[in-house]
């Protein structure tokens, strides 16, 4: 199947960036780009918040996929597609059209189902730790009043530590 990657980081300033752009691409690539199931169609990138709808390159590639380009996305997180109610309204939607058929992250598996289509609280959550971890593996320094994780590399999953 033909999928787009999308790589966002927020407009924010640079050194609140957990994951930059790169390093989000390097981390997709890594995980992806080798699978005979995925053929990568395209590489969307934007420096814009997903706060609110608006974002040129992500309104872009959802055209595309529109016009069959793809059926699929590619993103490190869910927060990197949406944080606003217009955005993932609109992937749910094209999710239950059959217009974007599958989702893929290098965190967690999206499954097409009713379940899988939310954004669920412990997804951000999930997406967050996530952020805190790689901070960590690149040499930053978490401070007492960042996100404490704990990593279960079994499960690939993350939670947060209760303090």
């Amino acid at each position: 199947m033909r999928y787009f990657i999308y790589c966002r980081k927020s407009s924010e300033a640079e050194d609140r960036q957990v994951a930059s752009i790169e390093s989000q691409l390097t981390t997709l690539k890594r995980a992806f780009v080798d699978r005979s199931d995925i053929e990568i169609a395209g590489i969307y990138e934007e420096s814009f918040s997903a706060k609110a709808p608006g974002r040129p390159q992500f309104g872009e590639m959802l055209a595309q996929i529109e016009k069959g380009a793809a059926h699929g996305i590619i993103a490190w997180a869910t927060d990197r597609l949406a944080r606003n109610s217009i955005d993932s309204g609109r992937i749910i939607y094209m999710l239950d059209c059959g217009v974007i058929r599958d989702l893929k992250f290098p965190t967690h598996t999206f499954e097409n189902n009713s379940q899988g289509k939310f954004i669920s609280s412990e997804t951000l959550m999930s997406s967050a730790a996530i952020g805190a971890h790689l901070l960590g593996s690149l040499g930053g320094c978490l401070s007492e009043n960042d996100i404490n994780v704990l990593s279960n590399p079994l499960m690939r999953s993350f939670v947060a530590a209760k303090p």
